[in-house]
């Protein structure tokens, strides 16, 4: 059975419970049902490239970093799993030749998660797939300049929400 549109949702709660439908309940409904979709529409892509949204997630952020290496702590707060996790997520990287360990000169108990050549090709040829997805999404959806404002407006807000940055009310 196929789920009820978000239109068909704001238009039930318009008709019998108006109240609950504020400008911020708009928003979290288009976010959830966003996420839903451009999840179930990347995932296929993720694994064609043997990979999770989490181990994506990590090759990216070793990836976008200078020298593409990190300590495991670093990697874990970049990528919000559990330690346990990123620890299985590293051995496997480590075996497919994606990721290495090196000394960190500045602490002697802790080594560095370095990104291999191997490892950066594959990352940055599943980015390129995944980019081709992600604008197959919204081909026909929205136009350039319109994703840009999204993103733009997005961006704002998050970062009002995760900075704790208090916002007049107008």
């Amino acid at each position: 059975m196929e789920k009820a549109s978000v239109s068909e949702i704001q238009a039930k709660l318009q008709e019998n419970w108006p109240e609950a439908l504020t400008p911020a309940c708009r928003v979290v409904l288009g976010a959830y049902r966003l996420s839903e979709i451009v999840e179930a529409k990347t995932n296929p892509v993720l694994a064609a490239h043997g990979l999770t949204d989490a181990g994506f997630e990590t090759l990216v952020a070793l990836r976008a970093q200078k020298g593409r290496q990190m300590t495991p702590s670093e990697l874990w707060r970049a990528v919000l799993i559990t330690s346990g996790g990123m620890t299985k997520l590293l051995k496997q990287f480590e075996e497919d030749g994606y990721v290495t360990r090196a000394d960190n000169p500045d602490d002697k108990r802790s080594r560095f998660v370095q990104l291999t050549e191997k490892g950066a090709a594959h990352i940055e040829a599943t980015m390129a797939a995944v980019a081709d997805n992600d604008r197959d999404i919204f081909e026909g959806v929205m136009s350039d300049a319109q994703l840009n404002d999204l993103a733009d407006a997005l961006q704002l807000a998050l970062s009002r929400m995760e900075d704790g940055e208090p916002v007049s009310k107008e």
